[in-house]
C-alpha cells in the first residue's frame, strides 16, 4: 500500500528545505535557500497542484546563485518510490538529482545513496540510475533490464567515485533531457527490496500516457510484478547491510565536483566562458533549470474499468487489507440507523455456489472456481476491496429455458467481472440449469437480446424468488467488526449487476450535468438491472425492513432521495457509506430502511 502521497503544497508540509552553500556537499556554486525564501523569491511555489522548484536566473550572481534543496522529514527503508515529473531540471552547468540517501549524511557513504534521477551539462539524452555504497565489493551481478550497466561496482569511491551505473536507454520513451520535457515529462518508479528473497533495487520509466494500471492512482497498493521489465536492475541484495534508512532528496545544483568537472567536455565550453563564469554572469542560460513534480490528476474513466490484459494474467500474491467504510446521513427524514465504520481483513476469496431445488442441495465446486479465478485478477487491478471478497451464490430458478437460471450473488464489490464477459455476481442468465461451468457465461449479443425479456419476467417472478433468497442467504460481512450495517440480519442485498451496474453500456465521466460536486455526471438509478432502481426496492421492502443496494460511486443521490419519499403513508429513512481504497473512492453503499408506517388521521376532533 502506498504509506505516503505527496503533491502540491504537500512539499511545504512533508519535506524540509536545506540552506546554506553546497560546498561540503558537491562542490556546486549554488546557495540554498530556507524555505520562507524559496517562496518569497518565487523559487519555490505550487501551479495548479504541481510544485514547482527552480534556479535564480537574476542575471548577475557573483556570490553563488540561488538555488532549492529539499529533504523528506520521513525516512523509508524497504519501499516504492513513485515520482511523476512534467519537467526536469535541463541547461549547461545545470546538475539536477532525485535520489534517496542515509539520514546520516554526514556519515556518508555508510547508510549508501541510491540515485534515481541525475543528469549534468544535458550530456545524457537518457536518465542515470545509480548507487553508491561505503568500501567494499558490492557489484551489479546478471541484471533482467532493459537499459545498459555502466559501471558495475557500487563502492562509492569505485570509477571516479561514480558508484555503479545504468543508462536507461533501452526503450523509444525519453527518460531523460532535453527529450523527457519535449514530450510531456514521464514517471519514474523505485523499487528498493532488500530483504530476504527480495527482488533488490530496480527502477522504471514511462511516458506521460503510459503508466500501468496500480500507478494511475496514488492511493492503490502497487505490485512491481506486473510492470515488465525494468529499466535499471541493480539489485545488490547481497549488500543490503550497506543500505540503512533513507531520505528522499530533490535539488538543483550547478557546477560542482561532476557537472564543472566535465563541463569543458560538452557543447557548453563554446557557449560561455567557462562554468563558473556562467553561473556567476549568465542568469538568463538558467531559464529551464527547474523541476515541476505533476499531481497524480483524476483521469476521465469509464466506472468499473478494467485493463483487460491484465485481468488475464496470472495474479500474484496478495496481502490482505482493510476497507474502510465512511458513513454519511443523508438529510431525508431522521434515520434510525447509527453510524458506523470499521474494517475487515480477509487474505483469501472465499466462493460458495449452492444449486438451490426440490432435492438438490449439492454445493457445485466448478461455478465457485470460476467465480475465484475471475475475481483474484480483479483484486490485483484494485477493482475490488481485498477485505470484502466473500461470494456466496445461490441459484434459484432453473427452468430449460432461455431465462432459466437466476442465480442471486452477494459481493461488497462485485464489478470487475463484468468486461470479462462473466455475469457471476448478481444476476445470471443461462440456458440451462448450472451443472456446467459454460452455462454461467453470456455474450453482449445474448445480454442485449434477452434484456427486456429478462426485465419483464422478473416483474412477475421476482417476489417468488425473493422469498427462496431470503430462505436460503448466507450472512455476508461476519469478518467485519461490530458496528457495520452490513452486518444487519434484515435486509435483501443488490450487488451488480443484479440491481447493478449495466456494464454493456458503462456511464462515461464527462458530461455536463453535475449532480454532485465530486462528479461530473450521475448514475441513474433507472439504469439498475433488471428493471430499474424503484421497481427493485418497491419489491425487496416487502420482505426485509431493509434494502441494501451497492452503486456506483456517482449514483444520482437525489434519486436516493426520492425512491424513498414517493409514498407519504411510509416512513423510509436512507443511509449511505462510501467505499474508499486508499485516497480513492470506490463505490457507494446505500440503506433504505422501512420504519413503523405514519397513523392516518380520520378526521376525529379534538378533545
Amino acid at each position: 500500500m502506498l504509506a505516503d502521497t505527496v503533491q502540491g503544497n504537500d512539499y511545504f508540509e512533508k519535506f524540509n528545505f536545506f540552506t546554506g552553500n553546497d560546498l561540503q556537499l558537491t562542490q556546486g556554486l549554488v546557495n540554498y535557500v530556507d524555505l520562507q525564501t524559496a517562496k518569497n523569491t518565487n523559487l519555490s511555489y505550487v501551479d495548479g497542484n504541481n510544485f514547482v522548484m527552480r534556479v535564480d536566473t537574476t542575471q548577475v550572481q557573483e556570490q553563488g546563485r540561488p538555488s532549492v534543496r529539499i529533504e523528506s522529514k520521513q525516512s523509508y527503508t524497504d519501499a516504492v518510490i513513485v515520482l511523476q515529473v512534467s519537467h526536469i531540471p535541463t541547461g549547461c552547468a545545470v546538475w539536477p538529482a532525485f535520489w534517496t540517501v542515509t539520514k546520516n549524511q554526514q556519515a556518508w557513504p555508510a547508510g549508501g545513496e541510491i540515485d534515481i534521477i541525475e543528469n549534468v551539462n544535458d550530456q545524457y539524452p537518457y536518465n542515470l540510475g545509480s548507487a553508491h555504497v561505503q568500501q567494499g565489493d558490492c557489484a551489479i551481478t546478471n541484471p533482467k533490464q532493459t537499459g545498459t550497466t555502466v559501471f558495475d561496482q557500487c563502492n562509492a569511491v569505485a570509477n571516479d567515485n561514480s558508484g555503479c551505473r545504468i543508462a536507461m536507454n533501452g526503450t523509444q520513451t525519453a527518460t531523460g533531457g532535453v527529450a523527457l520535457n519535449q514530450q510531456g515529462g514521464g514517471t519514474v518508479a523505485l523499487q528498493r527490496d532488500l530483504s530476504e528473497g527480495g527482488q533488490g533495487i530496480r527502477m522504471w520509466f514511462w511516458g506521460p500516457n503510459n503508466l500501468p494500471s496500480d500507478l494511475k492512482n496514488p492511493g492503490n497498493s502497487v505490485d512491481p510484478t506486473s510492470w515488465g521489465t525494468p529499466a535499471a536492475d541493480l539489485g545488490l541484495t547481497q549488500c543490503s547491510d550497506k543500505f540503512d534508512d533513507h531520505v528522499i532528496v530533490f535539488d538543483i545544483t550547478l557546477c560542482g565536483s561532476w557537472a564543472g568537472a566535465v563541463y569543458d567536455q560538452t557543447s557548453c565550453a563554446s557557449k560561455y566562458p567557462g562554468c563558473g563564469a556562467q553561473v556567476g554572469q549568465y542568469g538568463d542560460s538558467f531559464k529551464d533549470a527547474y523541476w515541476e513534480v505533476q499531481n497524480f490528476p483524476e483521469e476521465e474513466e469509464t466506472l468499473w474499468n478494467l485493463n483487460e490484459y491484465s485481468l488475464l494474467q496470472e495474479p500474484a500474491a496478495l496481502p490482505a487489507q482493510s476497507l474502510t467504510l465512511h458513513t454519511q446521513v443523508m438529510d431525508i427524514q431522521p434515520g434510525i440507523i447509527p453510524s458506523a465504520s470499521g474494517s475487515a481483513l480477509l487474505e483469501s476469496v472465499m466462493v460458495h455456489v449452492k444449486f438451490v431445488d426440490p432435492g438438490k442441495e449439492t454445493e457445485l465446486s466448478g461455478p465457485a472456481s470460476l467465480v475465484q479465478q475471475a475475481l483474484l485478477p480483479a483484486l490485483r487491478l484494485e477493482l475490488l476491496p481485498k477485505s470484502s471478497i466473500d461470494v456466496h451464490i445461490t441459484v434459484l430458478d432453473s427452468d430449460t429455458s432461455l431465462l432459466g437460471l437466476v442465480a442471486m450473488g452477494v459481493s461488497a464489490a462485485s464489478t470487475a467481472l463484468a468486461q470479462a464477459g462473466i455475469e457471476m455476481l448478481g444476476m445470471v442468465m443461462g440456458s440451462s440449469a448450472v451443472k456446467d461451468i459454460s452455462d454461467i457465461l453470456v455474450t453482449k449479443e445474448e445480454a442485449r437480446r434477452m434484456a427486456l425479456k429478462v426485465a419483464i419476467r422478473h416483474r412477475s417472478q421476482m417476489p417468488e424468488n425473493m422469498h427462496k433468497y431470503w430462505r436460503f442467504r448466507e450472512s455476508l460481512f461476519s469478518r467485519f467488526n461490530e458496528g457495520i450495517l452490513m452486518d444487519e440480519e434484515s435486509c435483501v442485498f443488490m450487488s451488480p449487476p443484479w440491481g447493478g451496474v449495466d456494464y454493456m453500456t458503462p456511464s462515461k465521466i464527462g458530461s455536463e450535468k453535475v449532480p454532485h460536486p465530486k462528479y461530473s455526471n450521475a448514475y441513474p438509478l433507472s439504469a439498475l438491472r433488471p428493471c430499474g432502481g424503484f421497481a427493485l426496492f418497491d419489491i425487496s421492502i416487502t420482505f426485509a425492513d431493509m434494502v441494501v443496494m451497492f452503486l456506483p460511486r456517482n449514483t444520482d443521490l437525489d434519486q436516493i432521495a426520492q425512491i424513498v419519499s414517493r409514498d407519504k403513508t411510509k416512513k423510509y429513512s436512507a443511509h449511505v457509506e462510501e467505499m474508499w481504497m486508499g485516497t480513492k473512492l470506490k463505490a457507494l453503499c446505500v440503506y433504505l430502511t422501512k420504519e413503523q408506517p405514519l397513523a392516518k388521521s380520520h378526521g376525529a376532533s379534538k378533545e
